[in-house]
């Protein structure tokens, strides 16, 4: 429910946005908005509740996985440090966003390198699994996943060094 929820704020956002500013638009959409208008708070405030309510949807995998990393097989001691693994990635979180001045930069690093894998190979190379295709589709999948990211990555490094 949150994750549909999220879909339709960030379309509520994104559509009128693009469709006011078209191929001028920033990479972060709030970006175009004038500073002093009423529409720019309100589309923060949005956005903001977007945040908000897929932080717990963000925070759980990651943080079941520090504690089966730090404390392997130990359930009792995993939820014994649920709350300073929580704090630990709220506080990390909060230093990687203040500390990095356009994180557009973070979403394109991670877009063009683990989530194409994780989002895209990953899912395409199980169900290969699943319905018995044979290595050689695997090996197609990981060969044009792994020529699609490093086009990628090479165009990002590209772009970055000359502009």
């Amino acid at each position: 429910m949150s994750l549909g929820l999220s879909l339709l704020i960030y379309l509520g956002v994104g559509i009128p946005g693009f469709l006011l500013y078209g191929v001028s638009t920033k990479d972060n959409i709030l970006l175009n908005f004038p500073k002093d208008e009423s529409l720019t708070v309100i589309m923060s405030g949005i956005m903001a509740f977007v945040v908000a309510i897929c932080f717990p949807i963000n925070v759980y995998p990651l943080r079941s996985l520090l504690a089966q990393i730090l404390f392997p097989g130990e359930t009792e001691i995993q939820m014994r440090y649920f709350h300073i693994l929580t704090i630990c990635v709220i506080v990390v979180s909060f230093a990687i966003s203040a500390l990095v001045p356009h994180m557009g930069d973070i979403f394109d690093f991670t877009g063009a390198s683990g989530c194409l894998f994780v989002c895209y190979l990953l899912p395409c190379a199980y169900l290969m699994k699943l319905q018995g295709e044979s290595i050689m589709s695997l090996m197609v999948v990981a060969a044009i996943g792994t020529i699609c990211s490093v086009l990628s990555l090479y165009q990002l490094v590209v772009s970055k060094v000359h502009g």
